[in-house]
């Protein structure tokens, strides 16, 4: 059996983790113009609680699947707002997931 030197066993190892970092999806925020960051938080937490009770309603208790589309429909569709990659937001912007 050949033996490799540690060395080598590092660099692979952190070679792998990089690898892996960036094929990591990008971090994603709800963003909308002229918005503080208190109103965005307020808007996710209402949207959030009226999809949870959404899914109560049909039977489909922390069904996180039906949750998520409800989620979303009313943060976009509801709201106004836009689901952006970290990286795009204005500079002035924080990222609220």
């Amino acid at each position: 059996m050949k033996r490799y030197p540690l060395m080598l066993k590092a660099l692979l190892i952190l070679g792998l983790c990089m690898l892996a970092s960036a094929c990591a999806s990008p971090n994603m925020c709800w963003y909308k113009d002229k918005t503080t960051d208190h109103q965005i938080k307020t808007d996710r937490f209402q949207c959030e609680e009226a999809a949870v009770t959404y899914s109560n309603d049909m039977g489909a208790s922390g069904n996180l699947g039906l949750i998520t589309l409800r989620m979303i429909a009313c943060m976009k569709d509801s709201r106004g707002y836009q689901l952006v990659s970290e990286s795009t937001l204005p500079a002035t912007n924080t990222c609220i997931q």
